[in-house]
């Protein structure tokens, strides 16, 4: 009988780790051609790893998203639209991330990507503001995806200063 009262948890568990890697899969299509030409062609900093490596980072990136979006579904809120408001918070900041991709790589712009991550840290601080209130886990589990999305955000601004002759919109 237990395994069956643990069933809904494992479905949710799934389902958010699912949402969450397929819509950073978004993320690829913008990316994967671009790796081995267009960005492989830049000027990147040093402490960069090798392009091979960004995508299965990136992965990470997206189950840290997931296991927190669940961690915020299984939480029973004194106020619901608390949760709510946190579960938005997480999809707005998947398409942040989706937003910052596609300008990195859809238009070929790492300055319009510094711009983007700036946005995406912000969207994932105000979801960790909110989180803590219901999920002191899901909170946690968000501080690591600030700390990298500054690493990538320092990334693209040293991008953009050893590329300056870089046009705005690439494509």
């Amino acid at each position: 009988m237990q395994a069956q009262s643990n069933q809904p948890s494992l479905v949710r568990l799934v389902i958010s780790l699912a949402v969450c890697v397929a819509v950073g899969s978004i993320n690829a299509v913008f990316a994967l051609p671009l790796l081995p030409t267009w960005f492989a062609t830049l000027q990147r900093p040093a402490f960069l790893p090798p392009y091979a490596y960004l995508i299965p980072f990136a992965l990470f990136v997206y189950l840290i998203l997931g296991f927190a979006l669940y961690l915020l579904w299984q939480t029973s809120s004194m106020n619901p639209n608390d949760r709510t408001h946190c579960i938005l918070f997480i999809f707005f900041t998947l398409i942040m991330m989706d937003l910052w991709g596609y300008l990195f790589f859809g238009l070929e712009s790492p300055l319009l990507g510094v711009m983007a991550s700036v946005l995406v840290i912000a969207m994932i601080m105000a979801t960790m503001i909110e989180a803590v209130k219901i999920s002191f886990g899901a909170a946690l589990l968000l501080f690591p995806l600030v700390i990298i999305v500054f690493f990538v955000a320092y990334a693209n601004y040293l991008i953009v200063q050893l590329n300056p002759l870089l046009p705005v919109i690439g494509v």
